[in-house]
């Protein structure tokens, strides 16, 4: 099946058209059951719950390992025990008392009434069918009465006591309310520090089909796609994922290059924390925990409300220089800056608890590396990848800590090497100032494929789902995006700056956030190189970004602060800065 019928196939989907759309696409499927754009289309279009989680996990049997993909599903399979359990309790009920709830409850639940009284009007009396046929709305339409017949119209219940005095005696309480929280915030607004973390509104999922985004907004936030995109067009050389949820959203318009000075620390909180400088910081799989390491340690937060959770410390204090968490959320492996010489100059990495913060293990190299460069966890939490200073990538059984493989990649301290580890744990790559990039098999250690004759590498970041590679070069604005399963270069992106200091994909490997040497966080659509946005409202120095898996935050890192954006807001929500 060609890609055109799979355009033609989601430009029906966009207009409405999801009958002819999944006709399209269960073709599409039937011939290429690998090609999981079109599952997720396909599941778009399914008109129930039901048939929808049925989709997905016929496309997780082709992609076991793709993460969106599992975490529609569960999100999906949520939904539909909830309805399921909302059914099963509104059948214990009579007709009457179905339409006394549906009178009290929100819009939402409004709905699914609806569909059941609906599913069950066929098997009621006549009488009680025509009454429950009637659709329900959270606030009925004012029916018109003629003046001359009004006087003989009861007044409701509710609306017998004076609506007047009671509008008066809300709006004197709100000014009374708002006076005495501006008098407090003038008193102690300046000395709200950490210890005044509250917590942030419960979130809502939006799901927009033009941006394979699954967004979590609070209260009152204007739904968007990606709000790490906000595209302004749709049209894109290659078709992207949709989500899998009903509702149209419209693209914001984009303004570029907002130049605007970076905040006062009063907006968000402020959380200041020991350490010297900072050397790493990351959300969990599924944004329960957000951390930043140190060379005091590792201080682990809530992930969305950023309330303190754990802090990790050796004793003595070993300086940390990055650090991981197992896909279960559950531990935090970090690799230390050894600063130690001789037989105490080892390739050292320590595993705790997050809950209780217990150290559980470690995983010592007994070689003359020292620095740990990167970690990672299998995604069975069995294994742990390390990449130790110059020249080798080592295994160590979790369980044991036994160490189970060294790949070793150079027998120089000239060919000075980085690694960056793909999300699905399939492969990972070196890159070096002295070598091409070069990508390897990660179970055997043996090369396959060499990506491009430039040298200079500084930087190489995967994307969530595995399938691209984006690479920076020395004193070069550019950055080359690889296709890793077609092994050729897919998109050159020129940021028109004179280097780039930091990347990294949003959670839907759509789009790529780059750090220039100018001081400005630049994003970019892989699939049509356009542009989306220019930030320039961050930490000096900034080295590092992170994108929440929700993607609706965004955390820049510097050697003495961290601070994390509201990307649908443009709100500073919390400073994280070293003191000492």
């Amino acid at each position: 099946m060609d890609e055109t019928t799979l355009q033609h196939a989601i430009e029906l989907s966009k207009r409405g058209d999801k009958a002819e759309a999944r006709r399209l696409l269960e073709e599409i499927v039937a011939e290429e059951s690998a090609n999981l754009t079109a599952w997720f289309w396909l599941a778009d279009s399914a008109e129930t719950l039901a048939e929808r989680v049925s989709i997905l996990h016929q496309a997780r049997q082709y992609h076991p390992d793709d993460i969106p993909l599992t975490r529609a599903l569960r999100k999906f399979e949520a939904d539909l025990a909830a309805e399921q359990q909302f059914f099963q309790e509104i059948e214990t009920l009579r007709p009457q008392q179905q339409e006394q709830m549906a009178d009290a409850e929100s819009p939402v639940i409004g709905d699914l009434l609806n569909q059941y009284l609906q599913e069950q009007e066929d098997s009621l009396p006549p009488l009680e069918a025509e009454v429950l046929s009637q659709p329900y709305a959270a606030e009925p339409p004012d029916r018109h009465i003629e003046p001359s017949a009004r006087e003989d119209v009861p007044i409701p219940k509710a609306r017998r006591k004076s609506q007047p005095f009671w509008f008066a005696l809300v709006l004197v309480l709100s000014a009374f309310l708002l006076f005495l929280v501006g008098a407090v915030w003038q008193l102690l607004g300046p000395n709200i520090g950490a210890s005044n973390i509250t917590n942030m509104p419960a979130a809502t999922s939006t799901f927009t089909p033009d941006s394979e985004s699954m967004v979590e907004n609070a209260p009152g936030d204007t739904a968007m796609a990606e709000p790490s995109a906000t595209l302004a067009t749709e049209a894109t050389a290659t078709p992207t994922s949709p989500p899998v949820d009903a509702g149209e959203v419209t693209a914001t318009p984009i303004i570029a290059a907002t130049i605007t000075p970076t905040p006062a620390v009063a907006e968000g909180l402020f959380i200041p924390l020991d350490g010297t400088q900072f050397t790493d910081m990351k959300w969990s799989s599924d944004g329960t925990w957000f951390a930043v390491s140190s060379w005091a340690g590792v201080s682990i937060f809530d992930g969305r409300n950023f309330q303190s959770h754990q802090v990790i410390t050796t004793d003595p204090i070993q300086p940390v220089g990055v650090f991981a968490f197992s896909e279960d959320e559950r531990f935090l492996a970090a690799g230390f800056i050894n600063q130690q010489s001789g037989e105490d100059f080892l390739t050292r990495a320590k595993m705790w608890n997050i809950n209780d913060g217990a150290e559980i293990a470690s995983f010592d190299y007994s070689q003359p590396r020292g620095v740990i460069d990167n970690l990672a966890f299998s995604l069975d939490g069995e294994t742990l990848w390390a990449n130790a200073a110059y020249d080798e990538v080592i295994k160590w059984r979790v369980s044991d800590q036994a160490l189970l493989d060294v790949y070793q990649q150079s027998s120089s301290a000239v060919d000075y090497f980085d690694v960056s580890f793909a999300p699905d744990r399939r492969s990972f790559v070196t890159f070096s100032l002295y070598d091409r990039v070069r990508q390897y098999d990660a179970a055997t250690g043996e090369s396959v494929a060499i990506l491009g004759a430039e040298k200079n590498g500084t930087g190489a970041v995967y994307s969530p789902n595995s399938q691209y590679l984006a690479v920076s070069y020395q004193d070069s604005g550019e950055v080359r995006v690889w296709d890793l399963p077609g092994r050729q270069e897919y998109r050159l992106l020129n940021t028109h700056s004179n280097g780039v200091l930091g990347m990294a994909f949003n959670p839907f490997s759509r789009v790529l956030a780059v750090i220039t040497a100018d001081g400005l966080i630049q994003m970019y659509d892989i699939h049509s190189g356009e542009e989306l946005r220019v930030i320039s409202r961050h930490t000096p120095g900034a080295v590092q970004l992170a994108f929440s898996p929700d993607d609706t935050m965004l955390a820049v890192r510097s050697a003495k602060e961290v601070q994390v954006w509201n990307l649908q807001t443009d709100r500073l929500l919390a400073t994280f800065r070293i003191t000492d």
